[in-house]
């Protein structure tokens, strides 16, 4: 695991709240200092605590510990288990983290099902043709 992306997306996530480490640690119920060392990596939460600060800020463990760049995964899933299974089959054809989450960001702006379509088809159809490439030499 990435302890070391916790850190910084600890800092981030508290950072975009606009709270220091005192007011965190106070909505967690810890030192001050714990949060400090947290964010210098001197420490790592308990499992518990690591879950307490998903809660707090929104986000999944995966996001946190820096095994995506998709903040909130969990919502992302539930989005897509509601859109069409030819829809599901594409996304998860084309799984690059960028059509992830642009495709997050479509489904959270509630675009159309048919653009989200368009989009998907016209992304396999380009890794198809990328794949049809004769190897470089």
């Amino acid at each position: 695991m990435k302890k070391n992306l916790f850190r910084f997306r600890l800092a981030q996530l508290r950072s975009e709240k606009g709270l220091t480490q005192a007011d965190l640690a106070r909505e967690l119920n810890v030192d001050s200092s714990t949060i400090g060392n947290y964010e210098t990596g001197l420490r790592f939460p308990r499992p518990s605590q690591l879950i307490a600060i998903c809660d707090y800020f929104g986000v999944s463990v995966d996001y946190i510990m820096g095994r995506t760049d998709i903040p909130h995964m969990a919502q992302f899933e539930i989005a897509v288990r509601g859109l069409p299974v030819e829809l599901q089959e594409l996304l998860f054809e084309n799984e690059a983290l960028p059509v992830m989450e642009f495709v997050a960001d479509y489904l959270e702006a509630g675009v159309p099902l048919d653009d989200l379509r368009g989009f998907l088809t016209y992304i396999s159809k380009i890794r198809q043709k990328i794949q049809e490439l004769p190897p470089e030499k």
